[in-house]
């Protein structure tokens, strides 16, 4: 029987409703700037992109955070936090420790994927840093 391969690659991203204690925890395979701005066309307030991570384990990394954070959370998706600095400090926490639990598995697929988005953007825009 020929086993199904399940692509779980993609970005985890923490967003802010500015001006409240308000952030999403989510996961999409595109851009996560483009998801911030499908989510605010849909809110009154102003939806800003504060940090993310590319991973070969997006789902499993959008859950480890969602339990982890059990205690903050709000509805569906979304968790109160202090400060936008509190958010990323502990977002940036949960995702280095479930990195360790993958091991060097992931720190290589992180690196490796990091550089093949940013050869990517260098392609399709040129490189601004070589004055293109």
């Amino acid at each position: 029987m020929k086993q199904i391969e399940f692509d779980d690659t993609g970005f985890v991203y923490l967003l802010h409703c500015v001006g409240t204690p308000y952030y999403k925890i989510g996961k999409t395979k595109n851009d996560p700037k483009d998801r911030a701005r499908a989510i605010g066309r849909t809110n009154p307030l102003e939806i800003i992109e504060l940090d993310f991570r590319y991973t070969g384990y997006m789902s499993s990394l959008e859950d480890y955070c969602h339990c982890q954070f059990h205690d903050k959370h709000h509805r569906y998706e979304w968790f109160v936090f202090d400060s936008p600095e509190e958010a990323i400090r502990l977002f940036n926490e949960k995702v280095n420790s479930f990195k360790q639990s993958k091991g060097k598995d992931e720190e290589d697929f992180e690196d490796n994927a990091i550089k093949k988005y940013y050869d990517t953007l260098n392609f399709i825009f040129g490189d601004k840093r070589k004055g293109e």
